[in-house]
């Protein structure tokens, strides 16, 4: 069974998925969000795919975020295919992107109420360790979408 550890309003959870409706602090920090939860991606497949796909995994991720990270209703909106595009061919834009994009995570969970400051800590390890920085911004997606199912 899955179950996640969450702070919400100074209250910690160890909730497991179904559970999701019993807490109400939970209820209120939701947004419509039946669509944020087709995102989730296991982060050991996430790992494998990255490696085994040679980075073919990490576009197609990069581009499915961007769409993910576009429905949060106060974002700035950018166009997915040339997020992709920039990420593949200008140099360092994947460091700018994964800085960019960690901000946008860190509004978005805040939103559903998942504690995250993430942006930093990506931003260091995108310059030095990308699959790492990949990883924690996947890892906060998963955060939310579990967040954001209702059974």
């Amino acid at each position: 069974m899955n179950t996640y550890r969450t702070i919400v309003n100074n209250n910690e959870y160890i909730i497991s998925v179904s559970e999701l409706n019993d807490v109400p602090e939970l209820q209120e920090n939701n947004v419509a969000c039946d669509e944020i939860s087709e995102y989730y991606c296991d982060l050991i497949k996430h790992i494998l795919l990255c490696i085994f796909t040679l980075g073919i995994w990490a576009m197609i991720w990069v581009y499915r975020t961007t769409i993910l990270l576009n429905k949060s209703p106060d974002a700035e909106y950018y166009n997915p295919i040339t997020q992709l595009l920039l990420y593949i061919f200008i140099p360092f834009y994947s460091v700018f992107w994964i800085y960019k994009h960690a901000q946008r995570i860190d509004s978005l969970s805040k939103k559903y109420g998942v504690n995250s400051d993430i942006s930093i800590i990506c931003l260091i390890l995108g310059i030095f360790v990308p699959i790492a920085a990949i990883l924690i911004m996947q890892d906060k997606i998963n955060a939310i979408c579990l967040v954001s199912r209702r059974n």
